[in-house]
């Protein structure tokens, strides 16, 4: 199958500017774009090469069974910058809150490795499902390559996005190689994702084999109704409630300030 291109609309300075990020903040953009596509299994993984007693990461993989990326939007999601359904939307179309809001995360990969790849199954508008192939170099920033065509699937395929990020860059001070180490990254993902994945208890997440399950490590819940004054003058009686969590496990002194879809507004 062959393939065709699309120029990414944007200067090259933006996209130099969005693509900083630390390796860390990149795995994490990949599962929430997971998230984001209404997936109830999301599985991160990686291929590892021991050379000479030390273990490189060779590939990140972020695998999803969520809705996929329609083939007849590949233009509209990936070549118009900071344009997404997250933009006009603030919920999915099962109802989650969305995480982004630009269509920028996927360019933070950059900071991990030069080639993305995603393959990814949809269902169209005719009840079928299809698959193709996304790729961006680093080579060619500007340029986006897809499918010639997708290709139509079986009905026993599952919809979804496996995220590949390889040709992992030089890892002078070990950022990368840190996201294999669970010891270091699932207090880490706990941290980030622990209020996501109490508010949608439907939702797997696997990190390097080890499945997050924040509510075995919840030590004591405190729930709490009041309500606050609201308006010009502070007139309107507005309900709200407050959840206060504390971990069996000390891997973070933060308090996290969420909505009750689970996202993350501020710490």
């Amino acid at each position: 199958m062959g393939y065709q291109s699309l120029q990414l609309n944007m200067t090259q300075e933006l996209f130099d500017r969005s693509i900083k990020a630390s390796p860390k903040e990149a795995v994490k953009e990949l599962i929430w774009n997971s998230c984001d596509a209404d997936a109830k299994n999301i599985e991160v993984s990686f291929e590892i090469d021991t050379f000479v007693g030390v273990e490189n990461v060779t590939a990140v993989i972020v695998k999803d069974d969520g809705t996929g990326i329609p083939f007849e939007r590949i233009e509209e999601i990936f070549g118009r910058y900071g344009s997404s359904d997250k933009t006009y939307s603030h919920k999915s179309p099962n109802g989650r809150v969305y995480h982004g809001k630009l269509g920028q995360g996927r360019y933070k990969c950059f900071a991990i490795g030069a080639f993305l790849k995603w393959k990814t199954v949809y269902q169209a508008s005719d009840s079928k499902k299809y698959s193709y192939e996304i790729s961006i170099n680093s080579g060619s920033r500007l340029s986006v390559d897809y499918s010639e065509r997708p290709e139509l699937v079986g009905d026993d395929v599952s919809t979804g996005t496996i995220a590949i990020i390889t040709s992992i860059l030089e890892d002078s001070i070990g950022a990368i190689s840190i996201l294999a180490d669970n010891q270091i990254m699932i207090p880490d993902i706990l941290s980030t994702f622990a209020p996501y994945l109490l508010a949608y208890n439907d939702v797997s997440l696997i990190y390097n084999d080890i499945k997050i399950k924040p509510e075995h490590l919840i030590k004591k819940r405190d729930e709490r109704d009041f309500a606050y004054k609201y308006g010009e003058e502070g007139k309107e009686n507005v309900p709200a409630k407050a959840v206060a969590i504390r971990w069996k496990e000390s891997y973070f002194s933060k308090l996290y300030i969420c909505g009750e879809s689970g996202v993350v507004f501020d710490e």
